[in-house]
């Protein structure tokens, strides 16, 4: 669980040694990413227990600060008690679950290994929809010659933002030299580069 965690994160595995004792090699990278990322701080300050089953109500926690999910529901579920409340509230807005029924989230049952793919897969699209950028997509060069000091019109481009959101599409001509424009239509024999930027309404952007 841990492993998969970390790795969906993208969490680096070069974090400092959380201190636990009984983590091998093999899994203390991806665990001392996660502490140092302030998702887990094991069973004790020296144990992780990694041999130990993991219950949906810990992985909820795990998923809600990994992803940093936020959100509030009105919870039916009777089974979700203070210390996990904030994260399956979190959850339960981010469609990441809807629980084992409509009343329980089985926070205490051990957690199966189809329910926590799901999990994953479900909170990295969640928040994948705020950290898309937008695509560029070209429909003419991304330079221009001029010649014979006429001027040039600048190719058109569009852009998909991929979230259904407003993308404003701007650019930049710059000639060889990398100096910047401050008119399109200059009459100056040459090549000009034209960079193309676009940016949605959530503020992402690609160039």
């Amino acid at each position: 669980a841990a492993v998969l965690l970390a790795k969906v994160l993208g969490l680096g595995t070069d974090a400092p040694n959380a201190g636990f004792t009984d983590v091998n090699s093999r899994l203390a990278p991806y665990i001392n990413a996660l502490k140092e990322a302030g998702i887990t701080s094991g069973k004790t300050k020296t144990t992780f227990d990694p041999d130990a089953l993991i219950t949906r109500g810990e992985l909820a926690v795990w998923i809600q600060k990994g992803f940093d999910l936020e959100g509030t529901s009105d919870l039916k579920f009777t089974d979700v008690n203070k210390n996990y409340q904030t994260a399956v509230q979190a959850l339960v807005a981010n469609g990441v679950t809807t629980g084992t029924s409509s009343t329980t989230f089985g926070t205490t049952n051990n957690a199966k290994r189809g329910d926590y793919a799901l999990f994953l897969y479900r909170a990295d699209q969640a928040t994948a929809e705020d950290t898309k950028a937008p695509e560029l997509k070209y429909d003419g060069s991304t330079s221009v010659t001029v010649e014979n000091g006429a001027s040039f019109t600048v190719p058109t481009v569009t852009a998909t933002d991929n979230v259904d959101k407003d993308v404003k599409v701007t650019h930049v001509i710059t000639d060889a030299s990398g100096k910047q424009l401050s008119a399109i239509d200059t009459k100056e024999a040459g090549t000009y580069k034209i960079t193309y930027s676009a940016t949605d309404a959530a503020g992402n952007k690609a160039t």
